[in-house]
């Protein structure tokens, strides 16, 4: 298996096949919804509430495969506990202890838009999927990449020159949120050095791994191949934005798409106050700007 997002033979064996060391681990995701199952290379992550819960590794001992359970969520003294799905509302319980302190506000909310787009009862509905979350490459980040795959009948059973986007989750108005190191330009600066060839072809293979292991909803069809995409869309959802507040409009006036020529720049809206995502809510720069303008800077009077 080459590098990057994929897991090899013995590991998709070890979660697909029913007596495989973890099949109960796979079983788990799939029938409880607060939990999100994540490909890495050749290990998987576990979330809840946007958090890392299980990290499952190869490296096994005593032909067992390594599960990895952060400690820290127990507080300062830290806890020893045998990572076991009978132990699972025990781990989860002091995450949410740990989570009521140290907020994770936009991988829990990032993680309600996998939810929705992937396995909800409205998954198969919505015109993206999300391939994968927590991505890097060198000093470039996404929140999520995405599959733009549309929900009507013909484009449902085309499995090739599908196309990705990038998608970035800000939640609410912090200067630190939006401007600066981690804000909205500094993000596009970075994704710009993205290469997208390499991209598909990391998410082709996470992308069906994730349907074949059954974690996105009634996907009968492996991707084929992906559009060339001389540019890819960047796509910013905005989660509880203040319109009293200006910062997002000033950050949005310093952004030059020229400075951007490999980037398509959206902004998603929300349909009636839901998560998923529909290509008829995603805007490029100059229309979100225009037709949003009171929703993004609106002072009262």
């Amino acid at each position: 298996m080459s590098r990057g997002r994929g897991l090899d033979n013995d590991f998709m064996e070890a979660l697909l096949k029913e007596d495989g060391q973890l099949h109960s681990f796979l079983e788990l995701v799939k029938s409880d919804h607060t939990l999100d199952l994540e490909i890495r290379e050749n290990y998987i992550n576990i979330y809840y509430r946007g958090g890392n819960l299980v990290q499952i590794g190869p490296e096994k001992i005593d032909d067992k495969y390594k599960l990895d359970f952060d400690e820290n969520y127990f507080g300062k003294n830290g806890e020893k506990i045998e990572i076991t799905i009978d132990n699972f509302p025990k781990m989860k319980q002091a995450m949410d202890n740990y989570l009521s302190k140290y907020l994770k506000l936009e991988r829990e909310f990032q993680q309600l838009i996998v939810r929705e787009n992937n396995y909800s009862s409205i998954a198969n509905s919505t015109d993206y999927y999300i391939a994968d979350i927590e991505y890097a490459e060198n000093d470039s980040r996404s929140d999520m990449i995405a599959v733009k795959w549309k929900s009507d009948p013909v484009s449902k059973k085309k499995t090739v020159d599908l196309e990705l986007a990038l998608i970035e989750v800000k939640y609410g108005d912090e200067s630190n949120t939006l401007r600066g190191n981690s804000g909205i330009i500094a993000h596009l600066k970075k994704a710009k050095e993205m290469n997208i060839k390499s991209l598909q072809d990391e998410m082709k293979m996470c992308f069906n791994q994730k349907r074949e292991l059954g974690l996105i909803l009634e996907l009968k069809h492996d991707i084929e191949r992906f559009k060339e995409q001389p540019k890819i869309d960047f796509i910013f959802i905005l989660i509880n934005h203040d319109p009293a507040s200006s910062i997002l409009k000033n950050e949005i006036d310093n952004i030059k798409p020229e400075d951007y020529p490999n980037l398509n720049i959206r902004f998603a809206v929300s349909n009636f106050m839901g998560y998923g995502l529909y290509e008829d809510n995603i805007y490029d720069l100059k229309v979100f700007k225009d037709k949003f303008k009171d929703k993004i800077y609106n002072v009262k009077p």
